[in-house]
């Protein structure tokens, strides 16, 4: 990844998060054992995000996670970014502007895996 590529925001998102104290994100099965389930099976699927795939499935799925993405990486991030962090509101929404700019790109193969 370029130094400027609108997906290192992460970085910046992992440091409110960090300043905000919460935990880190803790598998679903950790919650399922304290819960006292027995026989937990886990299964990592890949996510794609964005519209690149040519697996028909594969990109059925990316076209939910791109359409997730053009309100939650706003929503959510602007908060802790001005918020938590301080930024200024328009170095926030650049941030975010960016991040959709490369899911939105179909050069740009980004999996999640969940």
């Amino acid at each position: 990844m370029k130094p400027n590529n609108g997906m290192k925001r992460f970085k910046v998102l992992s440091e409110a998060i960090t300043k905000m104290r919460w935990p880190p994100l803790t598998p679903n099965r950790e919650f399922l054992e304290k819960a006292r389930f027995v026989d937990i099976k886990v299964h990592n699927v890949k996510q794609p995000v964005g519209p690149w795939p040519k697996d028909l499935q594969l990109k059925s799925i990316s076209a939910m996670v791109l359409l997730n993405c053009e309100t939650a990486f706003e929503s959510y991030e602007m908060a802790l970014f001005t918020r938590v962090l301080g930024m200024d509101a328009t170095k926030a929404q650049g941030i975010c502007d960016g991040a959709l700019e490369v899911v939105r790109n179909k050069n740009n193969h980004i999996h999640s895996y969940l």
